[in-house]
C-alpha cells in the first residue's frame, strides 16, 4: 500500500473544496511519518518479546513455586489419594468431623462375608502383611533353611490339605474325649458321675495339652509389687461372654449359642434328645457360672486384687479344694510349691462362691461344661464348619468363613520362627531413627505439660515426671529375629506330627506351658527379646509391669507412618498412637504402677482426688453416649482407660507437631488437599479410625471391649481440644465445640 502525504505550502492558504479536507480524511496511522512509523514498531516488537519471556518466566516460576508448596513424592500422592476417598467434603467438620474425614469410606465400604469390620488403617496394614506371609509360606521347602522356617511351611500346607488330615484327626479327638472320661452328652445313659471328679479331669486335660483353666484361672505372672520376681496367681477364668449369659435365654445369641451346641454334640455322634436335654442343663449352668464372675467395670483397681496368701491360709479360707496338690499339678514338672509358699488370689470372693455353687451343682452339667469347653467351636468337617457359621451369623453378623489361606498363615503358633521369616524379606530398620525421635518428643511434651499441671501437689508431680522420663520404647523388632541360631535354640525339644496337626498343636501346647515354667524360679528379664518379638502385628502397647511403649514394626507403615510425606501426617497418625501409648502409664491403672513397674500407690490424697474428679467427667461424657445405629448406650466405666489414653494422646501429639514446626519450615500441601498443617494433623489422626462395623459386632463391641467404638475415638477426644475448635474456626456451642470440655492429661 503507497501512503501519500500532503503538505501545507508555507505563506499561502489553499482552500480545500467541497466537505473535509484530505489530511483530515486520512487514518492515524497515515498521518505518522516514516520515522515515527519506524520508532513505534520497534516499541512494538519490543513489548510483544517482552510479554513473550515473561510470560515463560512466570510458567517456570509458578511451576517451581507449586513444585515447593505441593509435594508430589509417592508417599504424599498416596497419602492424599487414600485421604481423598476417605473424605465426605460436604460434612461439617464443625459438626461431625468423623463424616468429614471418613463418610466416604463408610459409605463406599463393603465388609467382606469372613469379617465384621472394615478399618481402613489397621486393616489396610494387617492384609498387606496376611498377604506377604502367605507368599512366603507358598514358597517351596528349602532344605538349607532352618528347622523352625521348614516348619511353618508345613503347616500352612498340612492346612490348606486339611481334607486329607481331619477323618483321622476327627476319630483322634474322639477317641481322646473318651479316654478322659467321656462328654456325657456322648456317653448318654452309660456315663457314671462316680467316676468323676472335676479336678482330676482338669489335671488329665492338661497333660494332653487341652484347656485346662475352665473354672480357676490359674497361671504363672509376675509379682505386681516386685516384678522381677514371678510368682503363681489365682483368680476367675475368661468372663468375656459373662455380660450375655446373664441376660438368660431371653438374649438372643445364648439361644443361638443352645442350639449351636447341640447340633455340634448331634454332629459328635450324641443322641438328639439326649443333647437337647444335656445342653439344656448346660447352658443353665453357665448361666449360674456367669452371675458370679465379677465383671470388669468392678476390676479397675489392681490393688484390691492383689491378695497375698500361703497355700496354707488358701486351704484354711476355702477347704472343698486340695489347693497343693491341685497347684502343684498344674506346675509340674518344673515347679513344686509348699504350703508356706505365697500365692496371689486375685478375687476371694470368686473362690467362695464357685465353692458353693459347684456345691449345688449336678456333676453332669459339670463334665457337660468341661468337655464343651475344649470342642465348643472346633471343626473336623463341613457340617460342623457350617454350624459353625449359622451360630457366627447370629452372635457377630459374618455370613462367610475366611478363606482357607487366611485361616492357614497363622496354624500352629511358631510366631518367632514366622516373624524371623518375615522382617528378613519384608521390614526394613531405617524407620527407627524417625520413630524414635517422634516418642522422644511426644513423651518430652507430656513431660513438659506435667510441669505445668496446678492440680497436682509437688510431690505427686515429681513422681510422675520421674516415672515418665523412665518410660522405656522398643521400636521395630528385636535384632535377635535375624540370628538363625536363636531362633533354632527357641525352638529346642519342639517337633511337629507331619500326619497330624492336631497332635502338633497339643504338643506345642504343652511345649509352651513347659518353657513358661521352666524359669519360675528366675528374675524376670525385662528386656527378654522373646517378648517384643511380635513384629507383625499392626498394633502398639504399653506394659504396666515394665514401664515402657512398644510400636512394632507391623504398625510402622502406611497409613500410620511413611518418612515420605510431610510430617503432619506422621505426627497425626502414628503420632496419636505415641501419644495414645504414653498416657496409658498414667491412665485410671496405669497411674496405680510406678516407675520401675511396681504396683505402689505415688500418689498424694490431693492429687489422687483431683485425678478421680477429672476421670469422672471422662466417664460421664461416654456413659452419655449412644449410639444411634443399635440404640445402646457406651459403657464409661469399662472404656474409661482407653477414653483417658485417646483424649490424652492426641493432645500431647498435637502439641509435640507444633513443636516440631517451630524448629523446621512450613510443610507443603498434598496433592488435591488445601488444608493447613494443623488442620491436616487431625484429619490424618481421624483416618486411622475410619471404619464400618456390623451392629451385631458394635453391640458385642459395647458390651466387652474395653474400647469405645471408633466412631467415638475420634470425636470425643477431638470434642475435648480446644485446639481442633481453633484450626477448624468451630463456634462455640457447635457439636464439636461445646463450652464444657473433659481433660485429664
Amino acid at each position: 500500500m503507497k501512503f501519500v502525504v500532503t503538505r501545507h505550502i508555507s505563506g499561502k492558504n489553499m482552500t480545500p473544496d467541497r466537505g473535509e479536507s484530505t489530511y483530515s480524511k486520512k487514518t492515524w496511522w497515515e498521518r505518522r511519518s516514516q520515522l515515527e512509523k519506524i520508532l513505534l514498531s520497534l516499541f512494538i516488537l519490543v513489548i510483544l518479546v517482552s510479554s513473550f519471556l515473561g510470560i515463560l518466566f512466570l510458567r517456570k516460576f509458578s511451576a517451581a513455586y507449586r513444585d515447593t508448596n505441593i509435594c508430589q513424592t509417592k508417599g504424599c500422592v498416596t497419602s492424599a489419594a487414600n485421604i481423598i476417598n476417605n473424605m465426605n467434603l460436604e460434612a461439617d467438620p464443625c459438626d461431625d468431623f468423623f463424616e468429614f474425614a471418613c463418610g466416604k469410606f463408610v459409605e463406599n465400604t463393603h465388609i467382606p462375608e469372613d469379617e465384621v469390620a472394615v478399618t481402613s488403617s489397621f486393616d489396610t496394614a494387617s492384609d498387606k502383611i496376611s498377604a506377604n506371609y502367605r507368599t512366603l509360606l507358598e514358597k517351596p521347602i528349602d532344605e538349607s533353611e532352618i528347622k523352625p522356617f521348614q516348619y511353618i511351611k508345613k503347616l500352612y500346607k498340612m492346612c490348606m490339605n486339611y481334607s486329607k488330615l481331619e477323618v483321622e484327626d476327627f476319630k483322634l479327638y474322639k477317641k481322646m474325649l473318651k479316654d478322659l472320661g467321656g462328654w456325657p452328652v456322648l456317653e448318654g445313659n452309660y456315663w457314671n458321675e462316680n467316676n468323676f471328679d472335676w479336678r482330676t479331669t482338669q489335671y488329665n486335660f492338661r497333660k494332653v495339652g487341652l484347656y485346662h483353666t475352665q473354672f480357676i484361672s490359674m497361671y504363672v505372672g509376675l509379682d505386681s509389687k516386685n516384678t522381677t520376681k514371678r510368682i503363681f496367681k489365682i483368680g476367675q477364668p475368661c468372663g468375656g461372654f459373662a455380660k450375655i449369659l446373664k441376660k438368660g435365654f431371653n438374649e438372643t445369641i445364648v439361644k443361638a449359642y443352645y442350639d449351636y451346641l447341640v447340633d455340634l454334640a448331634i454332629l459328635y455322634g450324641a443322641d438328639k434328645v439326649q443333647a437337647s436335654k444335656d445342653m439344656m442343663q448346660y447352658v443353665e449352668f453357665r448361666i449360674e457360672l456367669a452371675k458370679i464372675i465379677t465383671p470388669s467395670e468392678e476390676r479397675r483397681n489392681n490393688t484390691q486384687e492383689y491378695n497375698p496368701m500361703t497355700i496354707r491360709e488358701l486351704q484354711v479360707s476355702f477347704p472343698s479344694i486340695p489347693w497343693l496338690q491341685y497347684i502343684n499339678t498344674k506346675l509340674e514338672p518344673f515347679v513344686t510349691l509348699t504350703y508356706d509358699d505365697i500365692v496371689i488370689v486375685t478375687l476371694p470372693q470368686y473362690i467362695e462362691k464357685l465353692e458353693k455353687l459347684l456345691s449345688i451343682t449336678p456333676k453332669r452339667a459339670i463334665a457337660n461344661y468341661l468337655f464343651v469347653s475344649i470342642v465348643e467351636f472346633t471343626a473336623f468337617n463341613d457340617e460342623m464348619r457350617r454350624k459353625r457359621l449359622e451360630f457366627g451369623k447370629i452372635a457377630s453378623g459374618v455370613t462367610s468363613d475366611p478363606p482357607d489361606w487366611k485361616k492357614c498363615i497363622y496354624t500352629g503358633g511358631f510366631y518367632i520362627a514366622r516373624s524371623a521369616m518375615y522382617v528378613r524379606h519384608f521390614m526394613k530398620a531405617r524407620s527407627k531413627t524417625i520413630v524414635d525421635k517422634l516418642v522422644s518428643d511426644i513423651k518430652t511434651t507430656f513431660i513438659e505439660n506435667l510441669k505445668k499441671y496446678t492440680w497436682m501437689d509437688h510431690k505427686t508431680k515429681k513422681r510422675a515426671i520421674q516415672k515418665a522420663e523412665d518410660m522405656g520404647s522398643y521400636i521395630g523388632y528385636p535384632e535377635e529375629l535375624l540370628n538363625d541360631e536363636e531362633i533354632v535354640n527357641h525352638y529346642e525339644g519342639l517337633e511337629i506330627h507331619e500326619d497330624s496337626l492336631l497332635k502338633t498343636n497339643l504338643a506345642r501346647s504343652i511345649w509352651s506351658r513347659n518353657e513358661n515354667l521352666k524359669v519360675y524360679y528366675e528374675p524376670y528379664d525385662k528386656n527378654d527379646w522373646t517378648n517384643k518379638a511380635y513384629p507383625t502385628v499392626v498394633n502398639a502397647y504399653y506394659s504396666n509391669f515394665e514401664n515402657n511403649i512398644e510400636i512394632p514394626s507391623g504398625i510402622l507403615q502406611s497409613p500410620f507412618f511413611d518418612e515420605d510425606r510431610p510430617q503432619y501426617m506422621n505426627y497425626g497418625a502414628i503420632g496419636y498412637v505415641i501419644g495414645h501409648e504414653i498416657i496409658h502409664g498414667f491412665d485410671d491403672i496405669g497411674r496405680q504402677y510406678d516407675k520401675d513397674g511396681n504396683l505402689f500407690d505415688w500418689w498424694e490424697p490431693t492429687s489422687n482426688k483431683s485425678f478421680h474428679e477429672k476421670i469422672q467427667c471422662i466417664i460421664n461424657q461416654y456413659a452419655n453416649l449412644t449410639s444411634e445405629k443399635i440404640n445402646m448406650t457406651l459403657n464409661g466405666i469399662n472404656t474409661q482407660g482407653e477414653n483417658i489414653a485417646d483424649n490424652g494422646g492426641i493432645k500431647m501429639a498435637y502439641a509435640a507437631y507444633q513443636k516440631w514446626l517451630q524448629r523446621n519450615k512450613p510443610e507443603p500441601h498434598l496433592p488435591g488437599l488445601k488444608f493447613t498443617p494443623q488442620q491436616m494433623f487431625w484429619i490424618s489422626a481421624a483416618n486411622i479410625y475410619c471404619s464400618k462395623m456390623r451392629p451385631e459386632m458394635e453391640k458385642l463391641q459395647i458390651l466387652n471391649d474395653y474400647h469405645s467404638p471408633e466412631y467415638y475415638r475420634v470425636t470425643i477426644p477431638f470434642i475435648n481440644s480446644g485446639f481442633f475448635a481453633k484450626d477448624f474456626n468451630c463456634p462455640i456451642g457447635s457439636r464439636m465445640n461445646p463450652k464444657y470440655k473433659c481433660r485429664v492429661w
